[in-house]
């Protein structure tokens, strides 16, 4: 089957350049969230997009 997507298994992932993150501090928000906070619920659209810049997130099925 025909596939516009990148083949992910393949794909070499690049780091985004320091220009690219200090402008993403520009024009965006920077938060701080504690362990275990929800920041996204299933059920409801994403408003913002979120870039992390330290620590980690996981996505759970509650």
């Amino acid at each position: 089957m025909e596939s516009l997507a990148i083949d992910l298994t393949t794909y070499q992932r690049r780091p985004i350049e320091e220009a690219h993150v200090a402008r993403m501090r520009e024009l965006g928000e920077t938060k701080e969230h504690e362990p275990g906070n929800l920041l996204v619920k299933l059920d409801q659209p994403i408003t913002e997009f979120l870039y992390i810049e330290e620590g980690e997130m996981e996505a759970v099925h509650p």
